[in-house]
């Protein structure tokens, strides 16, 4: 604003004090334009106060008092010019020193704008490693919830494994007493059987000897039967053979039955040690399923052979009903010839 103020302004300004019947003074200038350097208005008010001061004066202040007033104005003016130059000096030095100050201020500024600019970088590298920290973290949230959800389905598969670990083990306890009570029944059947089997055994034995000692006594008396005799013999070795046909089918029958008597011990210990290892592996029940089925095919292969066992038990049975028939038939035959043999002697 200093430099806009121009010769033109401070005239105008000292005419207007005029005409308001004020004596134009610096500070008045000054006051009446509102802005202005005083070292510009007093340099502008000197050129003016040089062409007009003299004419505007002359009229009011008396012809003796102007060169006296000349004198002391110039002086006024020199000493004010004086300390306007010495203001300007302070005033160039204070800014010199401003202008250093704004010189290291701007390199302050621009430090600081570098350090700015630098912190700047930092901070965006950091929001975005915190941005990857972020979505790693999601990602990890994300997989932590997956595991979670995994975890819980296999804990859920767990207790339902633990479950049927239970249900299958008391299903085995089950299953392991009707066996029991089977391997007692089929125990004492067999029992039963092999005393019945040496019984009618035995009579097959006393009856044959009889038989036999019967056909050589009525030999011996009944030469005329002799063809009948033959005939009779011969039937009779027929059933012998029959008999002993019978009897080694009987050994064989037992033999077999013996076998599966080991079979079902050899069953037994396999069940045994099949228990031990469903007791052992109990305790690690992540491996509960495998050994599951190992069980669930374990007891199927022994509901086969047990079935097996039934059948051949069954097989066994039919026989011994077979022999039974056999042996009613040999009684019916025993008879006819006591009949036969009572006839002949009563004729």
């Amino acid at each position: 604003m200093t430099q806009g103020i121009t010769y033109q302004d401070v005239a105008n300004a000292a005419i207007g004090l005029l005409e308001q019947k004020q004596h134009p003074t610096l500070d008045r200038i000054r006051e009446f334009l509102g802005t202005g350097s005083k070292s510009t208005i007093a340099r502008h008010f000197r050129a003016w106060k040089s062409k007009h001061g003299e004419a505007s004066n002359s009229e009011d202040i008396p012809h003796e008092l102007i060169t006296p007033l000349k004198e002391l104005w110039n002086q006024v003016i020199a000493k004010g010019d004086q300390r306007i130059e010495k203001v300007e000096l302070d005033a160039q030095q204070e800014i010199e020193q401003l202008r250093q100050q704004l010189n290291v201020s701007e390199k302050n500024y621009l430090e600081l704008l570098s350090s700015h600019h630098q912190l700047g970088e930092k901070f965006h590298h950091q929001v975005r490693q915190t941005e990857q920290s972020q979505q790693a973290f999601d990602a990890e949230k994300l997989t932590h919830e997956k595991l979670k959800v995994s975890y819980e389905a296999l804990a859920q598969q767990r207790d339902e494994q633990k479950d049927e670990a239970t249900r299958l083990h008391q299903l085995l306890n089950h299953v392991q007493s009707n066996l029991e009570h089977y391997q007692t029944a089929m125990q004492k059947l067999r029992e039963e059987q092999t005393l019945e089997a040496e019984k009618q055994k035995t009579m097959y034995e006393r009856n044959i000897a009889e038989l036999k000692q019967e056909i050589v006594h009525l030999s011996d008396k009944a030469n005329q039967f002799q063809r009948e005799r033959d005939q009779l013999a011969n039937q009779l070795d027929h059933k012998t053979k029959q008999c002993d046909s019978i009897t080694a089918e009987k050994s064989s029958l037992q033999q077999q039955l013996q076998d599966k008597t080991i079979t079902e011990t050899t069953l037994q210990h396999r069940y045994h040690d099949l228990q031990q290892l469903c007791n052992h592996h109990q305790s690690a029940i992540e491996k509960l399923s495998s050994s599951t089925i190992i069980y669930e095919k374990n007891i199927a292969v022994l509901s086969d052979q047990i079935e097996r066992l039934t059948q051949a038990l069954q097989v066994a049975e039919d026989k011994i009903e077979i022999l039974h028939d056999e042996k009613l038939f040999l009684i019916q035959e025993k008879t006819q010839l006591e009949g036969l043999l009572k006839q002949h002697n009563i004729s």
